[in-house]
């Protein structure tokens, strides 16, 4: 807690600094000596500030959890303007997020930072509320025949991380342009010219890649999320950015906890990229895929706070209760 303290107050040093050599150059008023000494004071800051959070990667990856109360703490540091600090910053935030970033991104609630933005990317999925799938397992009780487990439609990168169909929104191309062509690339659906029924649901912003996220989801009857998936492997990029595609788990057993979590909490703890997690989980809340309490149990298993994930009327819910 010392060391991000100390970082932080760095960093707020630097800015100082910085802005300070700004000002009075615009002013005329800044004399060559005073003008060497802040360079020479800013050149120190900017060499101490990486070298702290270095020192603070050495610690955490011995100590993992002790970084975990450290993630709200880095939200500036996300933001500074050296990518070095950039990166050991998101290290950090990942590494105290279980690897999920949960709690690293910034959602379109929060107050913009002046980030500068040099690439926005867009997301999407299907999704399907209604699927029993143990209805032919004659074996199993009746009332397991009978359980409703929705779908949403995933894929393993190339890259070797979970996440959603999409990718960089191209000069002049609108978000429903990308999704059109995305969406074809990977998944062989034609969602028509429109992107006709993708409904826009969140956007993030990762600071260390100075990139914006937007995530679109449309829902599907059963047949048409069954009929996607068959057509996904005649997929022009099949086998080489999209390995495969796969169900969310959306099981949660109320009686599971920690380590021993199966389903949803378990597979929340994956090696998803950047932003994944969150629009998963803004998904399943805002459009009641699964029970909210069934969504704080696997939150509670994956050792995330909803806090930073959920839609404003979730939140509020979640303060009422």
């Amino acid at each position: 807690k010392y060391m991000i303290d100390f970082a932080d107050t760095t960093a707020g040093k630097l800015k100082a600094e910085e802005e300070k050599l700004s000002d009075l150059a615009a002013r005329g008023t800044l004399s060559q000596d005073r003008k060497a000494a802040l360079h020479q004071t800013i050149d120190q800051l900017r060499i101490l500030l990486p070298s702290c959070l270095q020192n603070l990667r050495t610690i955490g990856n011995k100590h993992p959890r002790s970084l975990v109360p450290l993630v709200p703490k880095l939200q500036t540091l996300l933001t500074s303007d050296l990518r070095e600090v950039r990166e050991h910053a998101f290290y950090l935030a990942l590494k105290g997020s279980g690897g999920t970033g949960a709690g690293v991104l910034r959602s379109h609630r929060d107050t913009p930072k002046g980030l500068e933005i040099q690439r926005e990317s867009v997301f999407g999925t299907v999704y399907c509320k209604k699927h029993a799938p143990w209805e032919f397992y004659y074996e199993v009780a009746k009332t397991q025949r009978n359980m409703q487990v929705p779908l949403i439609l995933m894929q393993m990168r190339f890259d070797g991380r979970l996440g959603f169909f999409g990718g960089v929104v191209e000069e002049n191309d609108t978000f429903e342009q990308t999704i059109q062509r995305e969406l074809m690339e990977e998944l062989n659906y034609k969602t028509g010219k429109a992107a006709t029924g993708f409904e826009y649901l969140v956007s993030h912003e990762v600071p260390a890649e100075r990139m914006r996220t937007h995530f679109f989801a449309k829902e599907v009857t059963e047949e048409e999320f069954f009929e996607i998936e068959n057509n996904a492997r005649k997929a022009m990029h099949f086998g080489s950015e999209t390995l495969g595609i796969f169900r969310a788990p959306l099981y949660v057993n109320d009686t599971d906890e920690g380590a021993d979590a199966t389903g949803l909490p378990n597979f929340l703890r994956g090696n998803f990229c950047q932003g994944v997690v969150e629009e998963l989980v803004y998904l399943i809340a805002k459009k009641d895929i699964i029970p909210m309490s069934k969504l704080e149990t696997a939150a509670v298993g994956a050792g995330l706070a909803l806090g930073y994930l959920l839609p404003d009327e979730k939140i509020k819910g979640l303060e009422d209760d």
